[in-house]
């Protein structure tokens, strides 16, 4: 989550009260309760999170997305694809510059 304030007064974390949530609730952004001079700059309707039954059989919990091998499919890390075209062409630049 995205936030604007002084360095200062930077939550280290913030709290929910998830006691009068049942089964099923979702909370979003929108509904989180912030420090005095802490602006939240994300969507506010970005959902935190979503109260689920423990117990629940897992074909009722939803399946995670996959990718077109049909596995399960993994986080993109922010950058790591032109950081790999990157050194593709300097590898390629070094090679010629061999030739």
């Amino acid at each position: 989550m995205e936030v604007e304030c002084l360095p200062d007064a930077l939550p280290e974390h913030i709290t929910v009260d998830v006691s009068k949530l049942n089964i099923g609730d979702i909370l979003h952004v929108s509904e989180l309760v912030v420090p005095e001079g802490v602006k939240i700059l994300t969507h506010g309707d970005l959902v935190v999170f979503t109260v689920i039954d423990p117990n629940a059989v897992p074909e009722d919990l939803p399946e995670p997305a996959e990718s077109a091998e049909g596995e399960a499919a993994e986080p993109e890390v922010v950058g790591a694809k032109e950081k790999a075209e990157k050194a593709a062409a300097a590898e390629a630049d070094k090679a010629a510059a061999k030739k």
